[in-house]
């Protein structure tokens, strides 16, 4: 068996772990809103490498509701997803792929009744399909652990506290 003297295992620990400095490999999300049309929004998920969030997993809650997502979608291959508001508030979107997200709130602002607007001859918005975005439905779907996943962590706190107990419970060999 390999013997190393402690007083030199010290010094290449601390080496080890804070002497070599290596560059992260993570990376963030950046999320942006902007108002496309009368209570539209488009929202634009990025890497903050600039790379779009292609196929995201969108989830929209409504003000003051932040349990059940009441809009739920994919982004599209530029990471853009919109959504219409049909109440004002602060609306909070949360967008998730891979283990990386973010979430923002999005205020909307009450829509304004009896406003003329002139219509152009030619639409002003880039005819671009829309990922699908579907409502809420009346069935509810179930969040948190499964049983299956619930039995596993018991399990595993259970087995942990009885290796410890045996662990303490042996005494010292001589």
């Amino acid at each position: 068996m390999l013997f190393i003297p402690s007083r030199l295992l010290t010094p290449v620990a601390l080496v080890a772990l804070f002497g070599i400095p290596v560059p992260a490999l993570a990376h963030g999300v950046i999320l942006e809103s902007q108002p496309t049309e009368a209570q539209v929004y488009e929202i634009l998920a990025t890497y903050d490498t600039g790379e779009p969030m292609q196929n995201a997993q969108v989830a929209i809650y409504p003000p003051g509701d932040a349990t059940e997502p009441q809009i739920r979608g994919v982004t599209d291959n530029q990471g853009r997803f919109w959504f219409a508001a049909p109440q004002a508030g602060d609306w909070e979107v949360q967008v998730l792929q891979a283990g990386h997200g973010e979430r923002m709130i999005v205020s909307v602002a009450q829509p304004q009744s009896e406003t003329v607007a002139e219509v152009s001859p030619e639409p002003t918005l880039e005819a671009t399909p829309s990922p699908v975005a579907e409502t809420r439905s009346e069935t509810t779907t179930r969040r948190g652990y499964t049983p299956l996943q619930t039995s596993l962590m018991m399990g595993s706190v259970i087995w942990g506290c009885v290796g410890t107990a045996l662990y303490w419970a042996r005494g010292k060999k001589q």
